[in-house]
């Protein structure tokens, strides 16, 4: 880390400090899912909604697997934050526009940064908070979630979840890591791709006692997403279904999922 970005930190850091106590800074959410499990699809799809609402949303892209944001809001992901750090430009600079109200920060390499990089990441985040009305960050893997203990230390984590036992089982996995890291004394869940509300209901049941039993934590469902074909037309249209079909019932379920937060 160069000298000016050691400088450029400090002064980034005690820019936040003097408005702490009276922070109106945009909420902070951390979808954390499996590869594979829908994270992306969730987080996009809220986000559309919530932009249509008026409210300024900044996704933060920690991804690099073939479905990120970039699929979904049809914009070339010309920038990471290793870039603008690297660069030593504005925390402005991180952001690129998806559409009205929605941006995007790419920051899988953020992933492999220095103590004193990932410092400086967060002073930026924190800055560009004080102008979002919610920023959401989108989190592929437990395994990741050591590295971005930094940036989830005041994140509320929600944990996204398909039917399928290996994610489940890594649901459960990352609620412990963080029950284990963090003063967790809840985990909220989405169940995604799920053929019915009893499904999803046994599954949440099931995380539930276990997480109970040898962790203490309270698990709380805060909405599921049936397994509807539209929704993979869509991905496969490389569009957000709730644009293109307003009236699916998945819609509604993230409608409901969107008005829980």
């Amino acid at each position: 880390m160069s000298n000016d970005q050691a400088a450029n930190l400090r002064e980034l850091m005690n820019k936040t400090k003097p408005e702490e106590e009276e922070s109106t800074d945009g909420k902070l959410y951390a979808f954390v899912g499996r590869e594979g499990s829908g994270n992306t699809t969730i987080v996009s799809n809220i986000s559309n909604l919530m932009a249509k609402e008026g409210k300024k949303i900044i996704i933060i892209d920690f991804n690099s697997g073939i479905l990120t944001t970039d699929i979904f809001f049809n914009v070339i992901p010309n920038r990471n934050m290793k870039d603008i750090i690297d660069g030593d430009r504005s925390e402005k600079e991180m952001l690129l526009r998806a559409r009205d109200n929605v941006y995007i920060v790419y920051a899988n390499k953020v992933l492999d940064l220095s103590k004193e990089e990932k410092e400086l990441f967060r002073a930026k985040v924190d800055i560009l908070r004080k102008d979002a009305d919610l920023i959401f960050a989108d989190i592929e893997g437990v395994e990741n979630l050591g590295k971005l203990m930094f940036f989830l230390k005041d994140a509320e984590s929600i944990f996204v979840t398909d039917t399928d036992s290996e994610s489940i089982q890594e649901t459960y996995y990352g609620i412990k890591y963080l029950s284990t890291n963090m003063d967790l004394d809840s985990a909220r869940i989405i169940v995604n791709k799920s053929d019915s509300v009893e499904l999803s209901d046994r599954i949440i049941d099931k995380l539930g006692k276990t997480a109970d039993k040898f962790l203490g934590i309270k698990v709380e469902k805060i909405g599921y997403i049936c397994r509807e074909k539209e929704v993979k037309d869509s991905m496969r249209k490389q569009k957000l279904f709730t644009d293109i079909y307003p009236d699916l019932r998945s819609t509604s379920e993230i409608v409901a999922v969107k008005d829980r937060l």
